[in-house]
């Protein structure tokens, strides 16, 4: 069936019009904020199955749940735009969040990465998408991108697309510092994409009065290079765990939406404070996060939770997650961060998203570049929720975790 591509050059930024043809087996989407590297991601994807057809396309985030209100509803819109927005073309299945071309044979996957079994299970793969790539693990990588092989009639591709938040993170080791065979690299700010919205250029600009830093990552859409880095006394590690090798163990949860809703395991042990499972996505729905807790956490334990937020701590404890307040106030942030300096840090290798976070809190800086005595308030969400989660043990207030008596 044929499908009218004409007004292809209408609805893609200049940019990327060549990486349509890219055959490269690593296509990397570096760059700042705004810059249309998602919806460009997903074009590439459209237009394949339509020129190619016979494909079976993976897209994945690190956790499932929200994929529906990223990536996937991404490719709706697109469909729109590529005029394909009829049953005989496309056929959306909201449930499974899969999307059947019938007249193309071919079909796209969306996948959370937590979702480790259903991955397991598929076969046929031609090519992948990664979205919010600095969320997953090097390990995570590696294993889709050795299920991605055997013989196919069209090239097979893995996309990474990502802000480029920390020069410390495993992508830039990977792709950059020695570019490998096969690879193409792409970078892209704002000011590559003709479709944004002035509001929203306005608030990447006015980055430059927030932290240079960010400015550099977000706006200019080049590697984070912090100084003043806040803690220095953390270690990476592969953590197997079961909850009787810690001495005492801690859950904290800091609500979100627009910035990312975010809960934190922490184990003790002789003196070493051990972070073992995590969760951290925007635009989930309180309900959606209390869905996605009770999947690891563990009946009866007690959870500290953002004070700011006492409707949500009540939904929590509706929903069966016994959830305290934590007791913010003057000074608390930097008590908790002293105390936090006090140990030895370890993060299981799987927590990427509180590896970042630890790459890239740092102190705020005054106009000449000396250090103030407060962190910088960006990319801290799970850096709270370890606050939180340790007020308990900071505050000498210990109680027992899983029968929850003082």
């Amino acid at each position: 069936m044929k499908v009218d591509l004409t007004r292809l050059p209408e609805i893609t930024n200049e940019k990327y019009f060549t990486l349509y043809n890219n055959n490269s087996r690593y296509l990397v989407l570096m760059g700042g904020a705004g810059s249309g590297k998602s919806v460009f991601a997903a074009q590439k994807i459209i237009y394949r199955i339509i020129t190619e057809q016979n494909h079976r396309i993976l897209v994945v985030r690190k956790v499932a749940k929200t994929i529906r209100n990223s990536v996937f509803s991404l490719f709706r819109d697109q469909l729109v735009s590529f005029g394909l927005n009829h049953p005989a073309l496309a056929v959306i299945n909201k449930t499974d969040m899969r999307i059947h071309f019938p007249a193309f044979n071919s079909e796209i996957l969306f996948i959370g990465l937590d979702d480790v079994e259903k991955i397991k299970s598929i076969t046929g793969i031609t090519s992948e998408w990664h979205e919010e790539a600095t969320e997953e693990s090097e390990d995570d990588f590696n294993q889709l991108d050795l299920r991605m092989r055997g013989e196919t009639k069209n090239y097979k591709q893995i996309m990474l697309s990502f802000n480029p938040i920390s020069n410390l993170h495993w992508l830039k080791k990977r792709f950059f510092d020695t570019v490998p065979e096969n690879t193409t690299v792409s970078k892209t700010t704002w000011r590559d994409n003709r479709f944004l919205d002035t509001a929203y250029v306005s608030v990447l600009e006015n980055l430059k009065n927030v932290d240079k830093t960010y400015y550099q990552i977000y706006n200019l859409g080049e590697w984070g290079i912090l100084g003043n880095l806040i803690f220095n006394n953390w270690t990476v590690a592969d953590i197997e765990f079961n909850l009787d090798q810690f001495d005492s163990v801690y859950y904290g949860e800091d609500f979100g939406f627009n910035h990312p809703s975010a809960y934190v395991q922490v184990g003790f042990k002789d003196d070493v404070i051990y972070i073992y499972d995590e969760i951290c996505e925007r635009e989930l729905t309180n309900a959606q996060m209390i869905e996605l807790i009770k999947q690891i956490h563990p009946e009866g334990a007690y959870i500290t939770a953002d004070s700011s937020r006492p409707d949500l701590i009540l939904e929590n404890n509706k929903a069966g997650l016994n959830t305290l307040s934590s007791k913010k106030g003057a000074g608390s942030v930097m008590d908790g961060i002293d105390y936090m300096k006090r140990f030895k840090i370890v993060i299981n290798s799987r927590c990427q998203n509180t590896i970042n976070e630890f790459q890239m809190y740092k102190w705020m800086e005054d106009k000449n570049g000396n250090k103030l005595e407060r962190p910088v308030e960006e990319n801290d969400d799970i850096l709270d929720c370890i606050r939180y989660s340790l007020e308990s043990k900071r505050q000498s207030h210990e109680f027992d975790v899983f029968a929850g008596t003082a």
